[in-house]
């Protein structure tokens, strides 16, 4: 017999989280022109090996990767809360996080236009670390991955822009305000003769 005490034994649904593992798969990184259409030389790699040697790129190329996430056990694509692309700058620490988004295939892509994205580099050239980062809060090993290793270069403009930035917040001389000299006045004997003149003809 069904015991009334208990509410919701019988037609109700419940949504269940069930931990799983991911794997990252099918990662192409690639550094391209600006105005090529083709894919350039495609680097294949796999975690958690990073690409050997440094790569280098300016502000006339772009930064491609593609990759999937998929679940360990039944190797199907997955959508993930967290898919971030970092640069890190080695000598700064400064880091700059990028969002790789999914297509309707579940594949991800980020693509970086570096005369686009200088800005958000603060034009600092150098070697920098870049990372992805792939988490959700139903995996157990989420993944923190050094790709490879870059030496960027960016405009010479932007060096000059940001180091008018910095000098609009150094120490400035310090004000010091100078009042008006008051204008020079007359002798009191003629300001009294002329007082006098006044009240002569009310007197």
């Amino acid at each position: 017999p069904q015991d009334k005490r208990l509410v919701g034994t019988q037609g109700a649904e419940l949504s269940v989280k069930v931990m799983s593992a991911l794997s990252v798969e099918d990662v192409q990184f690639s550094i391209v022109d600006r105005e090529q259409s083709g894919a350039g030389k495609v680097n294949n790699v796999a975690p958690p090996r990073k690409i050997p040697g440094v790569l280098e790129a300016d502000h006339h190329q772009k930064l491609i990767m593609k990759f999937s996430v998929k679940d360990a056990t039944t190797k199907e694509a997955i959508l993930v809360h967290q898919a971030f692309v970092v640069f890190t700058h080695q000598a700064t620490k400064q880091e700059i996080i990028f969002v790789a988004e999914a297509d309707k295939a579940r594949v991800y892509t980020f693509d970086a236009d570096l005369q686009k994205a200088s800005k958000d580099f603060d034009y600092l050239s150098g070697k920098y670390q870049m990372k992805l980062i792939v988490g959700d809060s139903v995996v157990n090993n989420p993944l923190d991955w050094h790709v490879a290793d870059l030496e960027l270069q960016f405009p010479d403009q932007g060096k000059k822009a940001d180091g008018s930035a910095a000098m609009s917040y150094s120490k400035r001389p310090e004000i010091t305000h100078k009042f008006q000299v008051a204008e020079k006045r007359p002798p009191a004997v003629v300001s009294s003769t002329f007082t006098v003149l006044v009240l002569a003809p009310l007197a």
